[in-house]
């Protein structure tokens, strides 16, 4: 592709294993070895001199578009990690998955079109589906360790940690609660609070603010905001 990999030879650099298609693709990664770089402006680097990100795999226009150092991170979408400079480890699969992530341990895997798309330095992070772990923040501590898996799950998460959603919209609106475990469509939709768990289609529904609750079952609920309480 037009200008693809130009600055491994403008610079006098000698890196290897490195497969560039694509206008732009892998422009100024002069130092880097073993990268693919599929799509425009895949692993495009910037225009300072050292790029030399290794074993990356970016396939789609603008896939690792903004690369420097980062090492061993696959991605394919378009904007799928686009903003990614040293994020290491990370597994990346759907438009603009991940594509707010910029540096940090990594080691996050979001498969889905938009899946993780607001979070910068997180670690640890898993979201699987359509928006899932959307919200999560920039302000989000880097030791995320959040999972989401199912379409929208965790959508509005923003700086809780820890927390587990698997379902479709699962834990729903929780923005800062922590150690939520919510398993089963709508699981603790509406639970805004700490260290609950909900096992069920539904389960903990009327939950909002209680904290270190347990609801087993399709529909267990309570009928208030209590603490410590099981259903």
């Amino acid at each position: 592709g037009y200008q693809a990999g130009k600055n491994m030879v403008a610079q006098g650099a000698t890196p290897e294993f490195n497969t560039y298609l694509g206008s732009f693709a892998g422009l100024y990664m002069d130092d880097g070895a073993s990268n693919v770089g599929v799509g425009y402006q895949a692993l495009k680097g910037n225009s300072a001199e050292g790029n030399d990100g290794a074993n990356n795999v970016g396939i789609g226009k603008n896939a690792l578009l903004s690369l420097t150092d980062g090492l061993k991170n696959s991605v394919i979408g378009s904007a799928a990690g686009d903003a990614i400079t040293t994020m290491a480890e990370t597994t990346l699969v759907g438009y603009s998955a991940g594509g707010a992530l910029t540096s940090g341990t990594g080691q996050n895997v979001a498969i889905g079109s938009e899946a993780l798309s607001s979070a910068t330095s997180v670690q640890y992070t898993t979201a699987v589906g359509y928006k899932a772990l959307q919200g999560i923040s920039a302000a989000a501590a880097d030791d995320n360790q959040t999972t989401g898996v199912g379409w929208a799950a965790g959508y509005n998460i923003t700086t809780g940690i820890r927390n587990t959603a698997i379902g479709a919209q699962a834990l729903l609106d929780n923005q800062t609660g922590t150690a939520n475990v919510a398993v089963g469509q709508l699981a603790l939709e509406n639970t805004t609070a700490s260290e609950c768990v909900g096992i069920g289609r539904r389960a903990g529904h009327a939950n909002t603010s209680g904290i270190n609750n347990t609801f087993l079952g399709t529909g267990s609920d309570s009928t208030g905001n209590f603490n410590y309480q099981t259903a």
